[in-house]
């Protein structure tokens, strides 16, 4: 039985760098340019070739060397790479220190709304050079873009441990990162490994709808609109025997849209945001939308930003660690405190940073574990809890779970208590919204739903703390 908490802490760690190994510059670094590691459809269905940097230590004699992967950002559109200077940046302090750091593509890309009328000016002052090719056609289409990323991400991983004599590496010692939309793919690769863990969105859907003449130039020449089973959480890329597993993960500035329940011994977790960033918020709301609400929408230059999923930024899963106390993975959360809540501010929260910083603080974190000095991570780690009947520690139990048209939950309480339960698809979206008063001692409420089969989150706020779980319906 597994359990966490939301609260609104707030937490600032500071990590106390040492001298171990692979935490400090001391290496020149040679890189090997666009390896191809695999060829995968796209969204629109059509093949892509994903390639990779790999950059090394030079004049390093040891040959059992850590591999850091790196996940480039970009909202997972198309015209993002992996040439970007603050991810070069960061594979480059990442091999300064020893490491194996490989910069890794992904497939990229998603169906477009197939209803838009542009604003004046939105794509110049909202995503320079990215026209308006953020409205994504609905929430599915970005889990499944995630999920994508996160199948390549670990068909990388593979790969590298494929070719661990041709690098002198340690197949043990794998950690992976990313900024951005690079860091929801890496902590998906970390976190997801259990198989029915699938996201309900990353199954066969109807086709999308054709995109909007006024998006059109978002897609390739050729594009399918049919939505089919993206597969399995590994994929079907590079299986030559070694697994995805990896001892820590790196998230830069990103998050997750599904909460992580950790399992026995899952990989060590660094995390890196700021409280001014509206791009990916710090805490839980959909991306970009802070951007749009406070530059966008008062001007009235866009239309409004509406089908991207709410994601727990590093704020709230640091949060959510904290709650799961013993059960949590070891982890170090540096949030940044840098101004007020917007991202045009000087800083910019979503842009400016300190690589250097965050880079040896992950690797800090890592070592113990890349070197053996810690129990690199086994077993499964599973992103959301399972899907049976639980009674919380603070005596909230739902029953039948699985199930089908109305559910119970009961529920103990000290005092009288105003309560708000919540109940979401996996999307994100609120299928279920009452408020009640509890009375002191046992109450009993029945849910009633049509409901269509599948997996939903429920959470239910209780004398000042918020209590979710995992529902399935049948």
């Amino acid at each position: 039985m597994r359990t966490f908490i939301f609260s609104s802490l707030f937490f600032l760690t500071t990590a106390i760098v040492v001298a171990q190994p692979y935490t400090q510059p001391q290496f020149a670094v040679g890189v090997e340019k666009n390896i191809t590691y695999g060829t995968a459809k796209n969204f629109a269905g059509n093949d892509e070739d994903l390639k990779l940097d790999i950059y090394k230590p030079l004049n390093n004699t040891d040959i059992a060397r850590p591999v850091y992967l790196h996940v480039h950002g970009g909202s997972w559109l198309e015209i993002s790479n992996k040439d970007a200077a603050e991810d070069i940046t960061v594979c480059m302090e990442m091999a300064k220190k020893g490491y194996v750091a490989v910069n890794v593509e992904y497939r990229r890309g998603y169906h477009r709304l197939n209803y838009y009328v542009p604003y004046a000016l939105c794509s110049t002052l909202a995503f320079p050079n990215q026209s308006d090719c953020i409205y994504v056609q609905d929430t599915s289409e970005v889990v499944r873009a995630i999920y994508r990323g996160m199948q390549d991400a670990k068909a990388a991983i593979r790969f590298m441990k494929g070719r661990h004599a041709v690098d002198s590496t340690n197949v043990n010692a794998v950690c992976i990162g990313g900024e951005s939309a690079g860091g929801f793919i890496a902590m998906y690769a970390g976190y997801l490994t259990c198989a029915d863990e699938k996201p309900a969105a990353c199954f066969a859907l109807p086709n999308a709808l054709p995109t909007d003449a006024d998006l059109a130039d978002c897609n390739p020449a050729t594009i399918l609109l049919a939505r089919p089973d993206l597969g399995s959480i590994e994929g079907e890329i590079n299986m030559n025997g070694y697994d995805a597993t990896v001892a820590g993960v790196a998230n830069y500035y990103g998050g997750i849209m599904h909460p992580i329940i950790p399992g026995p011994k899952p990989p060590v977790l660094y995390l890196f945001h700021q409280k001014s960033d509206v791009i990916v918020d710090c805490d839980y709301k959909m991306p970009i939308l802070s951007f749009f609400e406070q530059v966008i929408y008062p001007l009235n230059l866009c239309q409004p930003l509406y089908t991207i999923p709410k994601a727990w930024g590093s704020c709230s899963i640091a949060t959510m660690l904290a709650d799961l106390g013993p059960n949590a993975p070891a982890y170090n959360a540096q949030i940044i405190n840098n101004g007020p809540p917007n991202s045009l501010a000087n800083p910019p929260g979503h842009a400016y940073d300190n690589i250097v910083l965050r880079t040896t603080q992950a690797a800090a974190l890592f070592s113990p574990y890349v070197t053996g000095q810690a129990q690199a991570p086994q077993g499964i780690n599973c992103i959301v809890s399972d899907s049976e009947p639980f009674t919380h520690q603070n005596g909230i139990t739902i029953s039948p779970n699985p199930f089908r048209d109305h559910f119970q939950m009961t529920v103990s309480v000290t005092q009288i208590t105003h309560t708000l339960i919540r109940m979401t698809n996996i999307d994100g979206k609120v299928i279920y919204e009452k408020q009640t008063i509890f009375q002191q001692g046992e109450n009993t409420i029945t849910v009633d739903l049509q409901s269509i089969p599948g997996v939903y989150f429920i959470t239910i706020n209780v004398q000042g703390k918020t209590f979710s779980e995992k529902i399935a319906a049948f």
